[in-house]
């Protein structure tokens, strides 16, 4: 939600059925990435751990917002994501096992 902290989930996008994001964890990932193409400033990505869907949740999207969704595994992530943003998915999976923050520099570990 735009202006909003990053650990902040948009209440507006839950209805008092659906799942929200438990409290997140640490921070999991910061990658940050070069300018490229039409992008002529670099930017920063953060991914922030907000917990597990349970199997038996009332999940509820706002299909108005959303083009697509999926629930995929690490490899149908990485197939899908661009190559230089899929580095966060492994990297966060092992800052999520570790505890400690994983650091990319245009998708690669520093």
């Amino acid at each position: 939600m735009r202006g909003s902290f990053p650990t902040t989930p948009a209440p507006a996008n839950y209805t008092k059925n659906s799942v929200s994001p438990s409290n997140p964890t640490p921070l999991l990932v910061v990658d940050w990435a070069p300018p490229e193409g039409k992008r002529p400033r670099a930017i920063i990505s953060l991914t922030f751990d907000c917990g597990e869907i349970p199997a038996d949740a009332d999940l509820v999207l706002a299909a108005d917002a959303l083009d697509d969704w999926a629930f995929l595994t690490l490899e149908e992530a990485v197939a899908r994501l661009p190559a230089n943003v899929a580095p966060r998915i492994s990297a966060a999976l092992r800052a999520r096992a570790s505890g400690e923050t994983a650091y990319l520099a245009g998708g690669r570990l520093t």
